[in-house]
């Protein structure tokens, strides 16, 4: 069991961390899988490439990892705020 001098964190004292911390901090309890897709998430958005997180994840193909990137609305909204409106040729 993992513990303050390293290891690997066992799955209860992992669950109890999670539980716990989430009760702090007064949001949903969270899952592996949800903490895993939100990584990803943020290293896309800094600018991490596929393959960056391809190897983060220890992913042997792309094809994988393209299952965890996901365009949040937000990052949407900017990249089409980015684009700037084609100007109307005037008669």
């Amino acid at each position: 069991m993992g513990s303050v001098k390293g290891g690997m964190l066992g799955q209860k004292a992992f669950w109890s961390s999670v539980v716990r911390l989430c009760e702090e901090a007064q949001i949903p309890k969270v899952s592996p899988h949800e903490l895993r897709h939100t990584c990803t998430e943020i290293w896309i958005q800094m600018g991490a490439s596929i393959e960056d997180i391809r190897r983060l994840l220890n992913h042997k193909s792309a094809e994988t990892t393209q299952r965890y990137i996901h365009r949040t609305d937000d990052r949407l909204l900017s990249l089409a705020n980015s684009i700037e409106e084609p100007k109307l040729l005037e008669a």
